[in-house]
Order: structure tokens, then sequence, then C-alpha cells
């Protein structure tokens, strides 16, 4: 997971995300690994370099 760190708290800190069933596998590692996350953005790619700054 240290290699996908920003796209990690990218995918994670989302808000409006549809009622689904869990997707197969491990939540923190499928959510590490996901291109395209589901639902709207908590913070703008400024407030969320915050917490990725020197990784």
């Amino acid at each position: 997971m240290n290699e996908n760190v920003h796209q990690f708290l990218r995918n994670i800190f989302r808000k409006d995300i549809p009622p689904a069933p869990p997707a197969p596998g491990m939540l923190m590692i499928n959510l590490a690994r996901a291109v395209e996350p589901v639902g709207k953005p908590l913070m703008d790619e400024t407030e969320l370099s915050v917490f990725c700054f020197g990784l």
C-alpha cells in the first residue's frame, strides 16, 4: 500500500457513495488499488496533498 498512498487517501475520503454489496477481497487493499473511485471527493487535490507531503 505504500506505493499507493495518495490514491488510497483519494479513494477513502469520499461522499455520496451509493449503497452496494461489498466487493470481494480486502476493503483497504481494494481502496488502494481502485483506479476509478466511487462517489464525490471530500477534499480537492490541494487539501489532500497535505496528507501525502514528503512521501
